[in-house]
C-alpha cells in the first residue's frame, strides 16, 4: 500500500510510469475490486500513454480537484464521466480504492455502494437493519455522496474496531463484512459499546 500512497502524491503521479497505474488497477493491494476488464480494454484501445494520462488526471481530480467542489461530488463526476478527465473503466470500485490508499483512516475497503453481499448498502442493512437508498437521487444523494456517506456511517456504527486492525487494507469486501458483523456482535453484548442508530 505504501508504494501506491507514494505514487498518488502530486509530484510522483505527474511523472510515474504508465505500468505503475495499470498495476494499481489490477493489483489486490489495498483490496480486490473485482474484474478490471473494462479498464484494461480501454487502456489497450487508448494506448498506454493516453490511458495513463487519463488515469493520472482522474486520480489527481479525485484527490486534489478544485477546492470548491467537495470530494463526494468529484467522485460522482468521475463515476458518471461528467469530468473531462474520466478514464473509462476507472469507476466507483477503483476510485474508492484510490481513496482507501490515500486516506486509510477514513475509507473502508468496500468498493461499491451497492453490490450483492459486499456493498456498503447491503452490509448496513444485513448487519444493522438500516435501509439506505436503493439508487442515487440525481438532485441530492448522487452516487459519490452515497458512497462516502455510507462509508462514514459504517465507520461510525462500528467505532474504531476496524481502524485498529493492521490487516484491514488487505481485506476484501466479504472479510470486511465479517469484521463489521463481529464488531456489532461485541457491541450488542456490551450496551456501553452499542452503536447509536
Amino acid at each position: 500500500r505504501a508504494r501506491f500512497q507514494h505514487l498518488f502524491s502530486a509530484e510522483v503521479l505527474a511523472t510515474c510510469e504508465p505500468q505503475d497505474l495499470k498495476d494499481f488497477a489490477n493489483s489486490s493491494i489495498g483490496g480486490d475490486t473485482g474484474n478490471a476488464s473494462v479498464f484494461n480494454r480501454a487502456w489497450n484501445k487508448l494506448g498506454a500513454e493516453d490511458a495513463a494520462e487519463r488515469t493520472r488526471e482522474s486520480i489527481d481530480y479525485l484527490l486534489r480537484g478544485p477546492e470548491d467542489i467537495p470530494l463526494e461530488d468529484r467522485l460522482t463526476h468521475l463515476i458518471e464521466e461528467d469530468a473531462q478527465t474520466a478514464m473509462p473503466g476507472f469507476k466507483e470500485p477503483l476510485l474508492t480504492k484510490v481513496l482507501c490508499v490515500a486516506y486509510p483512516e477514513r475509507f473502508l475497503p468496500l468498493f461499491s455502494y451497492t453490490a450483492e453481499g459486499t456493498g456498503k448498502r447491503e452490509i448496513t442493512e444485513a448487519v444493522f437493519g438500516l435501509h439506505l437508498p436503493i439508487k442515487p437521487d440525481q438532485t441530492a444523494m448522487q452516487i459519490g455522496r452515497l458512497a462516502t456517506w455510507s462509508n462514514d456511517l459504517l465507520l461510525e456504527l462500528v467505532g474504531d474496531v476496524l481502524a485498529r486492525k493492521p490487516e484491514r487494507h488487505r481485506l476484501d469486501g466479504a472479510d470486511v463484512r465479517r469484521h463489521v458483523v463481529a464488531a456489532h456482535a461485541v457491541a450488542a453484548r456490551d450496551p456501553a459499546d452499542q452503536p447509536a442508530f
